[in-house]
């Protein structure tokens, strides 16, 4: 009998825990740790105007006008995986120039730092943004 009111004991604790980690709120995305993220993974590929780049990425200027936050989340998190399931993630993957692909990086597997970049290009869309060029 002491074993079963332990076991439900711990599995109560389990549950309580759970419900605990699930009500903790994720970390708002901020724009300046995305622009920390951006400067020092992306820019060596990608502008912040809209122009296209000497190793052909394209300029991240009104990025988030074109592709929504979701999809950005998914390429940002594997875009040649994420080219296989959606057709204009693979247009994007064929157009690149030099034959070369985005790579899956290590650090946009956590979602808070694709939530900061993305953050991050919302703010290459805004008007402030685009009267700043």
């Amino acid at each position: 009998m002491r074993k079963l009111g332990l076991m439900a004991l711990s599995a109560a604790m389990i549950v309580a825990t759970s419900a605990f980690a699930a009500d903790e709120k994720k970390p708002e995305a901020s724009a300046e740790r995305g622009k920390e993220i951006f400067d020092k993974l992306c820019i060596y590929c990608h502008r912040t105007d809209s122009q296209v780049s000497k190793v052909g990425a394209s300029g991240m200027a009104g990025v988030t006008t074109r592709r929504d936050a979701q999809w950005l989340d998914q390429w940002l998190k594997n875009p040649t995986e994420f080219s296989k399931q959606d057709e204009v993630a693979r247009a994007v993957t064929n157009s690149y120039k030099f034959n070369m692909a985005m790579p899956a990086l290590p650090m946009m597997q956590q979602d808070e730092s694709r939530a900061d970049v993305i953050k991050y290009l919302n703010m290459l869309s805004s008007p402030e943004a685009e009267a700043a060029e």
